[in-house]
């Protein structure tokens, strides 16, 4: 067809859910700058994220 592939590309709602987390998770990070990466994951899981411990 002679278009680039990356024209071509969209934003899934996954991304846009990541770019939440992300969002989220920066700014636990900076109210709650000694907690680890576990107490963020137990706090998103509370709050209602369904998220894997990995992605945190």
């Amino acid at each position: 067809m002679g278009q680039n592939r990356s024209t071509q590309r969209h934003h899934s709602e996954a991304m846009v859910k990541d770019a939440q987390l992300r969002a989220w998770l920066h700014e636990y990070a900076e109210t709650h700058p000694g907690h680890g990466f576990h107490r963020a994951y137990r706090e998103a899981r509370s709050i209602g994220w369904v998220v894997n411990h990995k992605k945190v």
